[in-house]
């Protein structure tokens, strides 16, 4: 039988950040991740 695991603890949902020519802003996205990682999230759901 195949074992299943429960995602637990906090797992926010992080959307992705565009310039305004619809490129993906990289430097915001990246601040986006270290400060939810920084305030003790346990994953990111990447949505965009």
């Amino acid at each position: 039988m195949k074992q299943v695991k429960l995602l637990q603890g906090v797992i926010p949902v992080i959307m992705t950040p565009f310039t305004e020519d619809q490129e993906i802003n990289e430097g915001a996205l990246r601040r986006f991740v270290r400060r939810f990682l920084d305030a003790g999230a346990h994953g990111l759901f990447g949505l965009g």
